[in-house]
């Protein structure tokens, strides 16, 4: 964290206290838009969780970061409030960049925010120009206001640790004018999003098929099987091979489709794929649960000894040993370990037993 944060931040300490629900002041759940007949509005994304933490800052900007499911976003509520007098007017604005522009934006007086009375929680409505966002993709909850007086500020409040959104993360800005996150992982600005229109769902998370023990430079195939997406529509998949290496968002594909994909690592060792889907509006699956993948660099041995169970790839043999002896070899004599063999050795593989010459390796 750096220092000129710290010059322009006030942290009153976090107390696990009840939790009320005010809201200030409330709307009803449908509006004019665009003069058109009344439209039906909802409650798209939030973090309503309060533990009474709160942060707030003198001269600088906060922010929070969300993926919104609907494709319009009409207002927000935010859980900020005063502490004693603060003077002059706080914006709360919407990017979807922390550099770029205001795509809308609403001003009004610190004056008319409520003062800090915990344990109650009062949000206050921020209902700014409606405007067209891409579901899936992040925006930004910006909190700026005029210059202010120690002990004379506003406030947000967050929740957390853990942070319990899991579609965003909260900012600070710098005294450079850059922006960082603030404890990612650790806590979230307390917020909700309202819209309308089209709800737009991620897909559902992908499932790894594949062999968990391969050789170095040689190219191993996965699947998916059949990628879905609730709505149906065209998707597109990220795999991350765990080795630095990624396979960029391939696509489209078609809800439904079976998915297949191939890689070689270069270096033994053990591996973590992982792969996520994105539809053709921006919203993204969470990452699937990892693969793993065991490389060995075989190395040619002679091998002799009793085994207690063997599984098989396309290309390897791997086994549980009893009493085993592998030549040559750093230890010689091995017993209870994994021995990954190449199928293409010369030798003897019984039930229990086995002998002969060909590609070793210990993992």
């Amino acid at each position: 964290m750096k220092n000129g944060w710290w010059t322009n931040v006030l942290i009153i300490g976090i107390t696990a206290l009840f939790i009320g629900t005010s809201i200030v002041p409330i709307t009803a759940g449908e509006k004019m838009l665009r003069n058109e007949p009344l439209v039906r509005e909802m409650l798209d994304q939030e973090n309503s969780e309060w533990d009474s933490g709160n942060v707030g800052t003198l001269n600088l900007s906060l922010a929070q970061s969300f993926q919104p499911r609907l494709n319009n976003l009409t207002r927000v509520e935010l859980l900020v409030f005063n502490h004693l007098n603060p003077h002059g007017n706080i914006t709360i604005s919407i990017r979807d960049n922390l550099s770029s522009i205001d795509l809308t934006s609403i001003t009004i007086p610190m004056e008319n925010l409520p003062q800090y009375f915990p344990p109650l929680g009062i949000w206050t409505e921020f209902d700014f120009p409606d405007i067209s966002i891409i579901p899936g993709h992040t925006y930004y909850i910006v909190l700026s206001h005029d210059p202010l007086t120690p002990y004379n500020l506003t406030f947000w409040g967050f929740s957390g640790p853990p942070a319990p959104y899991s579609r965003g993360e909260p900012w600070h800005e710098l005294e450079d004018g850059d922006w960082e996150p603030w404890n990612p992982l650790t806590v979230d600005f307390c917020f909700k999003t309202y819209g309308y229109g089209f709800m737009n769902n991620p897909p559902n998370p992908p499932t790894i098929q594949g062999p968990h023990y391969g050789k170095t430079n040689t190219t191993y195939t996965f699947s998916l099987g059949a990628i879905t997406d609730p709505e149906g529509d065209q998707l597109y998949c990220l795999w991350d091979w765990g080795d630095g290496n990624t396979s960029g968002w391939l696509g489209p594909l078609n809800s439904g489709e079976t998915v297949n994909a191939s890689h070689a690592w270069k270096e033994p060792g053990t591996y973590a794929i992982r792969v996520k889907l994105k539809d053709s509006y921006g919203a993204e699956s969470d990452w699937s649960a990892p693969f793993s993948i065991v490389i060995v660099r075989l190395k040619t041995a002679f091998f002799l000894g009793i085994f207690k169970s063997i599984n098989q790839t396309d290309d390897l043999i791997i086994i549980q040993t009893g009493p085993f002896i592998i030549l040559p070899s750093k230890q010689i004599f091995y017993i209870r370990r994994t021995i990954v063999i190449s199928k293409d050795y010369l030798g003897y593989f019984g039930i229990s037993f086995t002998l002969g010459v060909g590609g070793v390796a210990i993992p």
